[in-house]
């Protein structure tokens, strides 16, 4: 299981109901439970959580007991998972972006039909990358991808235009753009050391002057970073999710990446940490 780990959480404390007296009154108790490295709080699933006696020495089986038991875990991990959004969202920030936002990857808007300007080679940058269309797959597969994860980053950040022709501001934008992404990126990385995660981020992979494709292998598969384009992704709806907007004001260009982490357990790439791009 790829663990999301916070180092600050070690043990959780919770009160439980205790069915099981004599009398079959109600009384409370508290128990602790360690979670260790392997404690994560997106693998509701896989949670390696277990009710105890009161000895620890013996699994509960009451059945009563283990459902207030579930439920109070669900209401903590579900506080642990707001403060793990605001944490991604504070990364995000202090890394410089002009607004940061989390949401459900489940929950993200796709159109293939958007990979039609792909094909239409508007960027002048259709076929000639490996992290690119056509060599990237299909959108179907790349989105069935995406919903593997349980939180996604949106990081927005905006520029600002002497006009609505001003290409050379654009692309300055960008430049700033993808550095603050970058820096937050390293910041997840560093905080989250061995959770698996997807980045995709504005614009065609540019790492190489060239790319090797489609004669060599990509020279930095760990490195290489798709478009959010190029996963079909349809930004404007997918911002009005996340309580964001596609246009900022008069004379200004926005740009969004996303990072998506919190790999659920099962598919297959859980018990190895790393990342998939």
């Amino acid at each position: 299981m790829s663990p999301l780990q916070d180092e600050k959480i070690s043990t959780v404390y919770f009160i439980s109901i205790d069915l099981t007296t004599i009398k079959n009154k109600m009384k409370t108790r508290q128990k602790s439970v360690v979670f260790l490295p392997f404690f994560c709080t997106f693998h509701l699933i896989t949670l390696p959580f277990r009710v105890y006696s009161n000895t620890g020495a013996q699994k509960n089986t009451n059945i009563h007991e283990n459902a207030l038991d579930a439920r109070c875990t669900s209401a903590i991990l579900k506080i642990m998972e707001n403060v793990m959004n605001q944490s991604l969202i504070d990364l995000a920030l202090a890394s410089g972006a002009t607004f940061a936002a989390t949401m459900d990857p489940a929950q993200i808007p796709y159109a293939p039909e958007l990979r039609g300007a792909c094909a239409q080679n508007y960027c002048g940058r259709f076929a000639t990358c490996w992290v690119g269309p056509p060599a990237i797959g299909e959108v179907e597969d790349l989105m069935a991808q995406v919903r593997t994860y349980r939180i996604a980053l949106v990081i927005q950040t905006v520029g600002q235009l002497e006009d609505s022709y001003d290409y050379e501001g654009m692309m300055v934008a960008k430049d700033e753009h993808i550095a603050v992404y970058q820096k937050t990126l390293a910041a997840v990385r560093a905080r989250w050391p061995n959770e698996h995660l997807l980045a995709l981020d504005a614009g065609c992979c540019d790492l190489c002057p060239a790319c090797t494709y489609p004669d060599e292998p990509c020279r930095h598969p760990d490195e290489a970073i798709p478009s959010v384009e190029a996963y079909g992704i349809n930004v404007n709806p997918m911002l009005e999710t996340c309580g964001l907007k596609y246009n900022n004001g008069k004379d200004t260009v926005s740009y969004v990446g996303l990072i998506i982490l919190g790999l659920k357990a099962g598919t297959g790439l859980d018990s190895d940490p790393g990342q998939d791009c």
